[in-house]
C-alpha cells in the first residue's frame, strides 16, 4: 500500500496529494519544519522523510523499543518527538496500556511520559501548542476529548469539556485546532476551539485520516515546496 499525505487550506480545500512511502499502516504525521515524520504500524516504526521535488526520501528510520508497538500520535517540541503507542508490560501479571513516549530523533527514548491509559482509549493524536502537549482521545474510558499535558511534571493540566464529534486528527495553529473527525462513519476536515466550538463549516474528506500536522509552508499544484503560499494542514491516508 502506497500511503498519501495531503495539504489542506485552512478552508479544507485540497492543495496537493503526494505518496509516502510503502508502510502498509501509516498513523500518524508531524512536520518539524524541515522533515515530516510519519509512524507506522506494521513493524512499529517512525521514519522521516524529506520533500524534495515533489517527492518523498526517506532519511531516518527506527523501531519501537522492547515492549511498545502500535505508534499512532505523532509530534514534537522544536527538539524532540512525542509518540503516542501502546506498552506491553509482560508481568506477571501481563498488562498492557496506551502510553505517550518522548523520542530524540534518532530513537533515543529520553522518557516514558507516565501517561497510562486502558486499551480502551486511544490516543487519536498529539500536538504541541509550543506550551503542553495536546492529546486527542477517544474510547469508553474517556470522553471525546483533548487533555493538555505539562511537559516538565507530565502531568494532565486540562480536559477540554466533550467534544461533540470524534477527533480522529488534531492539530494546532496558533489560536485554534484543525482537525478530522468522524460522524456516523463519514470523515470530515473542521476547525474548533478547544471548548468544542465549530469555528468552520464541516468539509467531507476521501478517506479515513490517520494525523495531521500543520504547515508553515505549503505545497505548490507542482508537489513542491512553495515557501509563499501562506500555512496549510498535512493530513495521513493509508491509500
Amino acid at each position: 500500500m502506497t500511503n498519501t499525505l495531503r495539504w489542506y487550506s485552512r478552508e479544507w480545500v485540497e492543495r496537493a496529494v503526494i505518496g509516502i512511502g510503502t508502510a502498509a499502516l501509516i498513523a500518524g504525521v508531524y512536520f518539524d519544519g524541515y522533515l515530516y515524520w510519519i509512524t507506522e504500524q506494521t513493524a512499529g516504526t517512525v521514519q522521516g522523510y524529506s520533500l524534495e521535488n515533489g517527492v518523498f526520501n526517506r532519511v531516518a528510520a527506527w523501531a519501537m523499543p522492547a515492549g511498545y508497538s502500535l505508534p499512532t500520535g505523532i509530534t514534537g517540541d522544536g527538539q524532540d518527538l512525542y509518540v503516542a503507542l501502546t506498552f506491553t508490560d509482560a508481568g506477571p501479571p501481563i498488562a498492557i496500556t496506551r502510553r505517550i513516549v518522548r523520542f530524540t530523533k534518532t530513537g533515543t527514548l529520553v522518557r516514558d511520559m507516565g501517561f497510562s491509559a486502558p486499551t480502551s482509549v486511544t490516543v487519536n493524536d498529539l500536538d504541541f501548542n509550543g506550551q503542553n502537549l495536546m492529546i486527542a482521545l477517544v474510547g469508553t474510558a474517556a470522553a471525546q476529548q483533548i487533555a493538555y499535558m505539562d511537559l516538565p511534571t507530565a502531568a494532565i493540566v486540562y480536559g477540554s469539556p466533550t467534544l461533540p464529534r470524534l477527533p480522529h486528527a488534531l492539530t494546532f495553529d496558533g489560536n485554534h485546532c484543525p482537525a478530522a473527525v468522524v460522524v456516523a462513519g463519514f470523515y470530515y476536515g473542521v476547525t474548533f476551539d478547544v471548548q468544542g466550538a465549530l469555528l468552520t463549516s464541516i468539509t467531507i474528506l476521501p478517506l479515513q485520516p490517520y494525523g495531521c500536522s500543520f504547515v508553515k509552508d505549503g505545497v505548490g499544484d507542482q508537489g513542491t515546496p512553495d515557501f509563499f503560499s501562506g500555512e496549510s494542514v498535512v493530513v495521513a491516508f493509508r491509500a
